[in-house]
């Protein structure tokens, strides 16, 4: 008789190897791969940036050049030499005026019309400064930095002009990114714990109080990221207060704005499409980790005259479109108007829409108006 054995199914109790392991191991390694590959594309894209070639000086004609002197002056930690013009007025000084060019500009900020202005200018009975930020014309240093490092050039420059002229009332002429150059060195000054401002009024208190209580920008702070040392500053002999005004031209939202204009006319769409966040990061990691800069917080708390110009660009004879190429100045202009008011002038230059070049007189006329009824 046949007996049936009974057989047993061996029951495997290891753990079997989950799949999601795999999954999440892939998932981490190609997020790795594309941080690095975003990383790789800031850095190269932020170094081509700050390392673009310096906009050469042109010899100026002389005859169309009102007379001046050359200077050239030690950066605040004695690191390289900024160079420049000074103009001096033949009447009894109203101040001076210190320009501030744009990145990719040098002292010539306006081309040919700058002779111009400068001769406006001291017909108007100012003083001029205009020189050549850190690596720009015939400046040294090695690297730009839009405004988030260039603010102590202003202040340097600002120290030149107060030992050469005697003047006790300054105006920043600024344009582009020189904007957050001239804001971060006033903001600088403020932290060193001087004076704001000469006008110390009731209405201006009222004024700066209603500028903090409306703005939607964080408060004042100092968000210079400087690394001068106490020797360096102890050099400094004018004071916040004798920033008696400001002439802005295309002020934007905030100083990373400059940075996002000439990344997207540098570099191919895509890679400013993705790293115009992490570009500007990199540019104000280079200068120290300074802060973001706001234009709105800064000039809340300016309580002198302001001269904000915007430009529009003239599709035809009868048509005008703001410029965008580089941002939009409107809420900056329209904040500033609506806190303080009486203390702000705002002024439209009409750009043509072609490569013809930009007809400066009625601008050099809005700047010199503005400071015979304000200086």
């Amino acid at each position: 008789m046949l007996r049936s054995k009974q057989s047993f199914e061996r029951i495997d109790y290891r753990p079997r190897r989950s799949h999601a392991l795999h999954r999440l191991a892939a998932f981490l390694g190609i997020a790795a791969g594309l941080m690095i590959a975003l990383a790789v594309l800031t850095i190269s894209a932020a170094n081509r940036l700050t390392g673009a070639d310096t906009a050469e000086l042109s010899t100026p004609t002389s005859n169309i050049m009102p007379a001046y002197q050359n200077v050239s002056f030690a950066s605040l930690d004695e690191s390289f030499t900024l160079k420049g013009w000074l103009f001096f007025t033949e009447y009894s000084s109203r101040g001076t005026v210190i320009m501030v060019h744009d990145y990719g500009q040098n002292r010539l900020m306006y081309g040919k019309d700058s002779a111009a202005m400068y001769s406006a200018l001291t017909d108007a009975g100012f003083n001029v400064l205009s020189f050549d930020l850190r690596h720009s014309g015939s400046s040294g240093g090695d690297m730009h930095g839009f405004g988030y490092s260039e603010w102590e050039d202003v202040l340097a420059a600002t120290q030149q002009a107060y030992r050469l002229t005697g003047d006790d009332q300054f105006i920043y002429l600024a344009e582009g990114s020189g904007i957050t150059a001239v804001l971060r060195a006033i903001d600088y000054m403020g932290s060193l714990g001087q004076d704001s401002s000469t006008q110390t009024t009731a209405s201006l208190d009222t004024a700066a109080g209603q500028a903090t209580a409306g703005s939607s920008f964080p408060s004042a702070e100092t968000t210079s990221g400087s690394t001068l040392s106490e020797d360096d500053t102890d050099k400094l002999e004018f004071t916040k207060a004798m920033i008696s005004g400001l002439i802005l031209d295309q002020p934007l939202d905030n100083g990373d704005e400059y940075i996002k204009a000439a990344l997207a006319a540098a570099e191919p769409d895509w890679i400013s499409a993705l790293t115009a966040s992490t570009v500007p990061y990199a540019v104000r990691l280079s200068a120290g980790l300074a802060a973001p800069l706001y234009t709105v917080k800064e000039l809340n708390h300016f309580l002198n005259p302001v001269l904000l110009i915007t430009r529009v660009v003239a599709t035809d004879q009868s048509t005008a479109a703001a410029d965008t190429s580089i941002g939009d100045s409107s809420q900056v202009i329209n904040e500033r108007l609506r806190l303080l008011p009486s203390l702000t002038t705002e002024y439209s230059l009409t750009v043509p829409s072609d490569s013809s070049r930009i007809d400066y007189t009625e601008y050099i006329n809005a700047v010199t108006d503005f400071l015979h009824i304000n200086f």
